[in-house]
């Protein structure tokens, strides 16, 4: 646990052991003048620094949205506050799978990629929140000049059920366009397929994420909307664990979010650092990309307080009983939990970073 967590939980622990140390009976230890000298040319003893407690954390995407949780690993922010953190990284099913079996107690996780195992009862816990909009943008050929020419033409996704999917729900719905009824969505292997296939004539518009949406610009598209800038709240990133890993390790999940919450506060105090990182783990050479993915998180998508919202999960049931309608039957408040983050408000530990 942190030092200044655990002190101020200890005062009252303090208090009583000072109270019996005083009124014992017992002769006081001889003062240092009285005790035997050291031998000549003896070491003292080294003074140890408390074991850190290993704790592996997963996250489910190479995305910008890590960058707080890189920047954590590689500055020590983890260690500071007392653990050793292992970070690997979960794509796809392996995230959700691996929490469910227990392979790893925490992880970086998209609400969408939760939301299938949650809604089929899997015993799984959102703690915090990085983003609460939709990190994705539409892009169209130039002849689509504007939302209502998309009538009739087709929108390239990845497949039903993902982050992409649900962003087209959400760009057609702002549109008052119905989906496979007005446009049709077009399922491509990936996001960058979805480019390709809007070069070649596979498709008029598509949902892009960051680094390829950045590639449209440079290949002429359209960008028709950032899906950021509607008001609809997501809970696109949190860290997410099971109930029963939350009750019986809380004070390792707190330290957690405060290494997070240092190293988010790093990420904006500390761009030429944040860059070299997002560079390493994201594998990014190219300085005008770095850049526009830097000032994309910075300006519109990453939080700096992690408060997550029930709201933000209910929004994505909402879209998802659309696919599965078990999802209308699942209470939104019990797959997430502040109280971590709340704890941490009430501490001061996130006003002293200057992140609330």
């Amino acid at each position: 646990m942190p030092e200044s967590r655990w002190f101020h939980r200890s005062l009252p622990l303090l208090a009583c052991v000072l109270l019996v140390a005083c009124s014992s009976a017992t002769p006081p230890a001889p003062t240092p003048a009285a005790q035997a000298p050291a031998a000549p040319g003896a070491a003292a003893e080294p003074t140890r620094p408390p074991a850190l407690t290993p704790l592996t954390v997963g996250y489910g995407a190479v995305t910008g949205v890590y960058i707080p949780l890189w920047l954590a690993l590689d500055q020590g922010y983890f260690e500071k506050h007392g653990l050793a953190v292992e970070l690997v990284h979960l794509p796809g099913n392996t995230g959700p799978q691996s929490l469910i079996a227990g392979q790893v107690p925490v992880m970086g996780l998209s609400g969408f990629a939760a939301a299938p195992s949650m809604i089929e009862g899997a015993d799984l816990v959102v703690i915090s929140m990085a983003a609460n909009r939709m990190t994705a943008q539409v892009y169209s050929v130039p002849a689509v000049d504007a939302p209502p020419a998309l009538r009739g033409k087709r929108m390239g996704i990845t497949r039903p059920g993902t982050l992409t999917y649900f962003a087209a729900l959400l760009a057609l719905r702002d549109w008052g366009l119905r989906p496979d009824q007005d446009v049709a969505l077009v399922s491509f292997n990936e996001v960058p397929s979805i480019l390709g296939g809007m070069l070649e004539g596979a498709a008029d518009a598509g949902i892009l994420t960051e680094p390829t949406a950045f590639q449209a610009d440079a290949e002429g598209l359209r960008l028709l909307a950032d899906l950021a800038d509607s008001p609809t709240e997501y809970l696109t990133s949190g860290m997410t664990t099971t109930h029963a890993y939350a009750q019986q390790n809380r004070s390792v999940l707190l330290s957690l979010l405060e290494g997070y919450a240092e190293g988010t506060r790093r990420y904006f105090d500390d761009r030429p650092t944040a860059l070299e990182t997002l560079k390493k783990y994201a594998r990014i050479d190219d300085p005008a990309i770095l850049d526009k993915t830097y000032a994309l998180y910075a300006e519109k998508y990453l939080l700096k307080n992690p408060l997550p919202s029930v709201a933000a999960m209910q929004n994505i049931l909402d879209d998802y009983a659309e696919v599965n309608p078990k999802a209308r039957d699942v209470d939104a408040s019990k797959l997430v939990d502040p109280s971590f983050v709340q704890e941490l408000q009430r501490e001061g530990f996130l006003h002293a970073l200057g992140l609330e």
